[in-house]
């Protein structure tokens, strides 16, 4: 697996900010959707590179999928074959269904959705469920130190239960250390990311 995420500069600050700075600087001043169509932008570019057997993820706000410089840009003449887009979970979407209309278009055309930051946030079981995500990310709040923590594993079992149920993928998020990948690998967890396996870095870097 590949995740890249993509900012462009502004004046409010020096270009080397963490993204959801850049984010946040965007959301208050009514440029997120924009932000949001350049990232898109600059993915399609990016991912025409990848090595075969990978695949490039895109982190988006619900209320950005249906925006139309975003859904546009996303539905645009192309096929969105190993694309995963990644709805955060710290915004409350509901049921809406322009939303289901816009995920809808994107498996059709071969893109899969995924719900990012799974376990925290609002109201994530009801969203899960009403999403039927194909890739559930379990969040580092759940995944750090799990190998030591017997809590920790039942929630992330439970969460990998509950993906299977949804013939859903279960992936890992922050698995810094060698011992947690053990753990998640002991409970079948078949997905992973996080420094154990690799830091960011430029291009598409080799796996171990």
């Amino acid at each position: 697996m590949s995740s890249v995420e993509m900012t462009t500069a502004a004046p409010a600050g020096p270009p080397d900010l963490d993204a959801p700075v850049w984010r946040k600087a965007a959301r208050a001043h009514g440029l997120d959707g924009a932000l949001t169509a350049r990232t898109v932008e600059t993915m399609r570019r990016v991912a025409a590179t990848r090595p075969e057997g990978t695949f490039w993820t895109l982190n988006v706000e619900p209320h950005l999928l249906v925006a139309p410089e975003v859904r546009d840009l996303l539905l645009a003449p192309r096929r969105l074959d190993e694309m995963v887009v990644e709805l955060t979970e710290h915004v409350g979407y509901g049921e809406d269904p322009a939303l289901a209309d816009v995920m809808a278009a994107i498996r059709a055309v071969g893109g899969s959705i995924a719900m990012d930051d799974a376990g925290t946030g609002y109201s994530g079981l009801t969203q899960m469920l009403a999403v039927r995500p194909d890739i559930v990310k379990a969040d580092r709040s759940l995944v750090s130190g799990l190998d030591q923590d017997p809590v920790r594993r039942a929630a992330v079992r439970l969460l990998g239960d509950l993906s299977g149920q949804m013939d859903a993928w279960l992936l890992a998020e922050g698995v810094e250390t060698l011992a947690e990948l053990a753990e998640l690998a002991a409970l079948g967890v078949p997905l992973v990311q996080g420094w154990a396996v690799g830091r960011p870095g430029p291009g598409w870097p080799d796996l171990d």
